[in-house]
Parts: C-alpha cells; sequence; structure tokens
C-alpha cells in the first residue's frame, strides 16, 4: 500500500491534493489494525507510522509535495524496517 501510495503522490506532484482519499484509506486501514497489533508487539514500534501518517495526511491536505514525498519516503522505510520487528517469527515469541 505504501508503494502505491508513494507511485500515485508522485504522480500528483503538481495537485498533491488529489491523493488524499488514498492517504485517508491506508490511514484508516492502519488504525483499524493498530489496535489488534499492539496487542502483540511494541506500541513504540508502531506510534512511528501512526505519526507518520498524520503528518503526510496534513500536507497531502494543505497541498505540500515537499514535506508529503518526504512523509511517504519515510512510511515506506518505516515499514520495511519494521517488517522483521512486526513479522511472526519464534524470536518474537519468545
Amino acid at each position: 500500500m505504501t508503494v502505491q501510495l508513494q507511485v500515485e503522490i508522485s504522480e500528483n506532484e503538481d495537485n498533491v491534493i488529489d491523493t488524499s482519499t488514498s492517504v485517508d484509506e491506508v490511514k484508516s486501514f492502519w488504525s483499524k489494525h493498530e489496535e489488534n497489533l499492539c496487542l502483540m508487539f511494541n506500541h513504540k514500534d508502531l506510534s512511528t507510522i501512526t505519526d507518520t501518517l498524520s503528518r503526510l495526511s496534513s500536507s497531502v491536505n494543505n497541498n505540500d509535495y515537499d514535506n508529503a514525498i518526504i512523509e511517504v519516503n519515510l512510511l515506506k522505510e518505516y515499514s520495511e524496517k519494521n517488517r522483521h520487528i512486526m513479522g511472526f517469527n519464534l524470536q518474537n515469541l519468545l
């Protein structure tokens, strides 16, 4: 989802506000599943994604491409970085 969002924001550089529906969908999806993830994983690891999504939404609604592309790139990096933290493996279960 973050890769698709990254592409969409890049393609709408002149009018990034057009991507607000997609950003809201990703933010809603994350909010819906974050509560369940907090039961299994450290909230601190999840809060970086939540904070980045909030800043991304704000930048998109303000039609600020420069900050929006930074935030979506950070979101992609956080998602990839946290994959091993939030993945189901033997070490995380112990």
